[in-house]
């Protein structure tokens, strides 16, 4: 019976662990806003918060009685004396310090109990260790902690949103915490009255360096995969709400099925089933997701082949585990891996490569760690994986010369000799000898080359905290990509560089409404910049200002490659941040016209869709002014949302889709697919409407959205 409850409550502790990241992001979003870099920072929290937890648990294992249950015992209490979980007031000034004052109310607010969790998650194996429970020994407990985590990453989209607020949320949350704190505190007295006998318990031997480096790069491995392929699927594949789900679960997974301690089939056979399978994700990686014709097939075929490598390296952890006496050095070492997983991938990738060149060179990396075949080894596994070696390297080769010049691999060369050096020393550290390592390195040089140079019809590319970013020349057009997403075009014919194309033709429902607006001076406000696109709708007197998140976009925009806002013939500001948030700080005369343009690739702007954010956009919207939407999206019916805020806020409005664009009319005017909705307080604010544009639905509309619940699931069901 003892064991059962031991996996009960390694379970619970996990679960409450990851719904307790889910809910602060949910929690920060009306506060910090929806930029991409309050979930990085709150993550790389979270895996400092981690490691913290995991250290303090292996100096609790170290100290004597009296010291070591300090170390989890004042966490946990300090963790229900913060109870209910509440965010507080940030001391710093969040418009001038946000990453600071992020930090500091996620440390305040949710750092104690986070540490508990962290904390007696790998004491509750070091206890079932002592007490000798089990034939498994304890990393079965690690198996049920990922289990929980795994339950709680399902529920909290699919359970936990649609059915609970987030008041909800966060008092059952701390009802949970209390259940399990009791049990902690329970387990931790039966542990102090009753332990191994000296006899049984074993000297732990010092683990070799090198072996500790294996923990922590297999664990930087799988989390780099991680990241990767999340950031890769979101804004070069297809932007799929709830996404992110996908690749996190496969990693929590591979984690329970590869420390379950079965062995389906040897290492060997297992390389000779992967290697092929990485070298086609990483030759697509390559040539660019978003040039394929079946994104769907691909992203399942990216997810197996991803799920398999994490299968792998963490297979590869649990056959180099230590002693049971050893688990909390070990289980430090990993959060040490990931942790620099997060900081490589959140915080350098986006200023050192130009596009998401991490997930190849990730995948390249997981190649590296394969058995190339015993040196001399005869056996069927190693022939073959030896002939897989030359295959990859040659088909790699011919795939990425064919497709860079010259100029551009001479002009990388200390990009190529970094890579090549780095690579061998890791090879022989990890397996002896470096040829098959040197083969690789080359094509990982080639991989940056891909990152920094890019191809010829490519004038521009650059990465953020907030996306991925292209120009590119195709026909006689010049296109802005936000991931996988044209948030702006120009005709490069200079004639023609100054009327609206796109989302913004004068066909286009945007452009139609702009161009039927009433001949006067007005003052509009804009949600989302992309390069300016607008701007040839504006006239001589009017007041137009943005608000855009991304200051890469801002630089964008303002430079040549487009030249809406240099030429525009209104008065223009940009004012970088948050719409949402700048707006509710702004002061000054209400809007004539309010645009809300601000998704980024096909991602939800959840935080721009809710009830309290109509309520702010209607409070700095003139009496007869007018709120519009752009609501294109290739995933969401978002125009049902919206009708049901409209009808909760008293609203009346119109809306048209561009579903088809004659091929005629894409030649002359640059039209694109795209959808629009415009809310009025009153009807006759919109007769000056064509009759394309119909009436917003009534009826089967789903519950509107707020900052306390979002039914994302409810949108894409439609």
């Amino acid at each position: 019976m003892a064991p059962v409850l031991y996996g009960a409550l390694a379970l619970w502790g996990a679960f409450l662990l990851f719904w307790l990241e889910l809910l602060a992001a949910r929690l920060l979003l009306p506060r910090f806003g929806g930029a991409a870099a309050v979930w990085t920072t709150s993550l790389l929290s979270f895996q400092a918060l981690l490691l913290c937890g995991v250290g303090l648990a292996h100096g609790a294992q170290r100290a004597g009685p009296r010291v070591g249950p300090l170390c989890w015992l004042l966490p946990l209490l300090g963790g229900a004396a913060v109870l209910p979980l509440a965010l507080v007031q940030p001391l710093v000034d969040p418009a001038a310090q946000p990453v600071l004052a992020l930090l500091e109310v996620l440390l305040r607010s949710l750092g104690l109990p986070f540490v508990a969790l962290a904390t007696t998650a790998p004491l509750l194996q070091s206890w079932f260790a002592r007490r000798a429970l089990g034939r498994g020994g304890p990393y079965g407990l690690y198996v049920a902690s990922n289990a929980g985590s795994f339950l709680a990453l399902l529920a909290f989209p699919f359970l936990f949103e649609p059915c609970l607020g987030l008041e909800e949320q966060r008092v059952l949350w701390s009802l949970g915490y209390g259940v399990w704190a009791c049990g902690v505190l329970a387990f931790g007295a039966g542990n102090g009255r009753r332990r191994r006998p000296p006899r049984a318990l074993a000297a732990v031997p010092p683990v070799p360096w090198r072996v500790r480096g294996r923990w922590a790069l297999r664990s930087f491995l799988g989390c780099a995969l991680l990241y990767g392929l999340t950031t890769t699927l979101g804004t070069d594949l297809v932007a799929f709400p709830l996404l992110w789900v996908v690749p996190l679960g496969l990693y929590l997974l591979s984690f329970v099925l590869s420390f379950r301690g079965r062995r389906w089939v040897s290492r060997e056979r297992a390389a000779l089933l992967l290697a092929p399978v990485l070298f086609l994700l990483l030759a697509s990686a390559l040539i660019g997701l978003w040039q394929f014709p079946w994104p769907r097939l691909l992203l399942v075929a990216h997810a197996l082949g991803v799920f398999g490598a994490m299968l792998f390296l963490h297979r590869d952890l649990y056959g180099d585990r230590p002693p049971a006496e050893g688990l909390t050095s070990f289980y430090a070492w990993i959060a040490c891996g990931g942790l620099a997983a997060g900081v490589c991938c959140a915080l350098l990738a986006p200023f050192l490569l130009r596009s998401v060149a991490e997930y190849p060179l990730a995948l390249l990396l997981s190649l590296l760690l394969l058995p190339g075949g015993r040196e001399g080894g005869r056996g069927p596994a190693d022939r073959w994986l030896r002939r897989l070696l030359w295959l990859e390297v040659g088909a790699l080769l011919a795939l990425l010369l064919a497709g860079f010049s010259a100029e551009g691999c001479l002009a990388q060369w200390p990009a190529h000799a970094g890579v090549l050096l780095v690579a061998v020393l890791v090879r022989w550290c990890l397996q002896g000898g470096g040829g098959r390592a040197a083969l690789y390195a080359l094509l990982g040089s080639l991989c940056l080359q891909c990152a920094l140079v890019g191809s010829g019809r490519l004038v521009l590319r650059g990465r953020s905290f907030y996306g991925t970013h292209a120009v590119i020349d195709s026909g006689a057009l010049r296109s802005y990509l936000s991931g996988s997403t044209v948030h702006g075009q120009r005709f490069l014919d200079d004639a023609a560089a100054r009327r609206p194309v796109a989302y913004y033709a004068r066909s286009a429902p945007l452009g139609e409404l702009f161009s039927a607006l009433p001949d006067r001076p007005r003052r509009v406000a804009v949600l989302g910049l992309g390069v300016g696109g607008l701007l040839p709708h504006a006239r001589p007197g009017d007041l137009w200002r943005f608000y855009e998140l991304d200051p890469w976009v801002v630089e964008l925009a303002r430079g040549p490659l487009f030249g809406y806002v240099r030429n525009a013939p209104a008065s223009v500001d940009i004012h970088v941040g948050d719409g949402r948030l700048l707006l509710g700080r702004e002061q000054g005369p209400p809007w004539d016209v309010l645009v809300m343009d601000a998704f980024s690739s096909d991602a939800v702007p959840v935080h721009l869709l809710t009830t309290e954010a109509f309520a702010l956009y209607l409070r700095r919207l003139a009496p007869e002014g007018l709120l519009v939407l752009n609501v294109s999206n290739r995933v969401l019916d978002l125009e049902p949302l919206v009708a049901a805020q409209a009808r909760r806020l008293g609203l009346v409005g119109r809306a048209r889709r561009l579903a088809r664009v004659p091929a005629e009319l894409r030649r002359r005017d640059g039209a694109a697919r795209s959808h629009c909705v415009v809310l009025a307080r009153r009807a006759e604010l919109l007769a000056f409407l064509g009759p394309r544009w119909r009436a917003l639905p009534v009826e089967d509309l789903p519950r509107p959205w707020t900052d306390d619940r979002v039914d994302l699931l409810a949108a894409l069901a439609r």
